[in-house]
């Protein structure tokens, strides 16, 4: 048997001539298959990083709002407030680049949600408490206006003896209604004066009463909480 013929070797160029050929094109990565070659992983990461971009920008723009732009930096920081709130965990900083982007504008739209949330909270407790003075200003409105009728019943209750008992029971009524609604009635009657809620008439001598107690009660005085609706007048002992 005789062997094979071997294959001729490729003729060599002199130097001189690949001195001035231009050297042969590098394989381009796009040739390169996606799972292969040291670069995958990097090209598999920017690929989902635009991919995610683009769906972003596309949610964005069917919601009726221009897309954001980027942040300058992938290093965004969360206040230290919204960490102790729990609201996010600890930043993340291993792992690719297409995981620190997505932990830090979840961390970043955490801080906003967070703030979003403070604000809203503010404005409903200071609603709350708009109503609260809108409705207790109409209940000393009505009071007001309605504290007029009893002082007309508590007036013929002392004039007219015969219709005495049944104006007590009118009166204690009305005033049943009024504490309901959260009106207290001035205590005047051996209480001493006090300017805040007593109005003094007039001044005289009264067995009984230490000097400056409310000997006598001309018109009943009524407060709403804290706020006063009206001084009750008062004689005071002298």
């Amino acid at each position: 048997l005789t062997p094979p013929p071997a294959c001729p070797a490729p003729p060599r160029r002199p130097l001189a001539c690949l001195a001035g050929s231009t050297p042969p094109p590098a394989p381009s990565l796009a040739m390169r298959p996606l799972g292969a070659g040291p670069g995958a992983a990097a090209h598999r990461h920017l690929g989902l990083l635009a991919a995610l971009l683009a769906a972003w920008a596309a949610l964005r723009r069917w919601r009726g709002g221009a897309a954001r732009s980027l942040p300058a930096s992938f290093a965004m920081t969360v206040s230290a407030r919204t960490r102790l709130r729990g609201m996010c965990p600890v930043p993340f900083t291993g792992g690719s680049a297409t995981a620190r982007f997505l932990r830090d504008r979840h961390e970043a739209r955490a801080v906003e949600d967070t703030d979003t949330m403070g604000e809203l909270f503010t404005k409903y407790y200071r609603l709350q408490e708009l109503n609260r003075q809108l409705e207790a200003d109409t209940k000393m409105a009505m009071a007001e206006e309605l504290l007029e009728v009893l002082d007309d019943i508590e007036r013929g209750q002392s004039q007219d003896a015969s219709s005495s008992r049944a104006l007590s029971l009118v009166a204690e009524k009305f005033q049943a209604k009024l504490q309901k609604l959260g009106f207290e009635r001035v205590a005047t009657l051996g209480s001493q004066f006090d300017p805040n809620c007593h109005e003094a008439a007039v001044q005289r001598e009264a067995d009984g009463y230490a000097a400056g107690a409310v000997c006598e009660e001309l018109r009943s005085g009524w407060r709403l909480g804290e706020r006063m609706v009206r001084p009750a007048i008062v004689a005071v002992a002298l």
